[in-house]
């Protein structure tokens, strides 16, 4: 590849060096100080098809892919949205343990976020919805069709999570919840299509290619 069309290839990408790190440090802001930067989520999802995710930066990716932050990155503003999510998580497994007592929730971290997770999409949502209904609101949560009734599908995408959330159940409540449901948006119109065990026993880096896949499909 001549030397020109590189640099210019890698800059239509967001990549200002040939080093996938440093690329994906500066597109995440990593070195940006305050007052900050907006993240293009669509330059991370190319870079990412592109060249692979640096395992370091696999957790902050999957924050911004799954909005769990927001784009605008500052000294405070994704420290914020993560103590806000986490205490509406909190709240919600409170009510899974107090509603669904028989269920044994703890058997393991990434068991007991999908017990929440049904929990919530069954008996939370529904209500969230019919309010932002009767208040003139968009509800902004989607359904699922198909992907929770595939239990060992759900299950594979719960565990590739938690292996990269490890410490910490909102985390991986909040990613799950959007992972599953860009999948069950998304996963049968890919092109090429993929069959559906190639979503059992999935790992972190195949969940990841698979979710910016839909991603771009989706952008184009």
């Amino acid at each position: 590849m001549p030397r020109n069309f590189r640099k210019t290839y890698y800059k239509s990408l967001g990549v200002h060096s040939a080093e996938v790190e440093d690329s994906f440090a500066a597109l995440l802001g990593q070195d940006t100080p305050a007052p900050a930067l907006t993240i293009n989520l669509t330059q991370l999802v190319r870079l990412t098809l592109e060249f692979g995710l640096p395992s370091m930066y696999r957790r902050q990716m999957w924050w911004v892919v799954t909005a769990i932050v927001p784009l605008a990155r500052d000294a405070d503003s994704w420290q914020y949205a993560r103590m806000e999510k986490r205490a509406i998580y909190n709240d919600v497994a409170m009510a899974a343990e107090c509603c669904v007592p028989d269920v044994p929730l703890h058997a393991s971290t990434s068991k007991h976020v999908l017990r929440v997770l049904r929990f919530y999409v069954d008996q939370v949502r529904p209500h969230l919805n019919t309010s932002f209904a009767a208040n003139g609101a968009v509800p902004s949560d989607q359904g699922f069709d198909w992907i929770l009734r595939e239990e060992s599908v759900a299950d594979s995408v719960a565990s590739a999570v938690s292996q990269v959330m490890n410490d910490d159940p909102s985390d991986q409540f909040w990613c799950l919840l959007a992972f599953l449901g860009i999948l069950d948006r998304g996963f049968f119109a890919l092109q090429p299509p993929m069959p559906i065990q190639d979503l059992h026993d999935v790992s972190p880096g195949t969940l990841e290619l698979l979710i910016c896949r839909i991603l771009a499909a989706v952008a184009t």
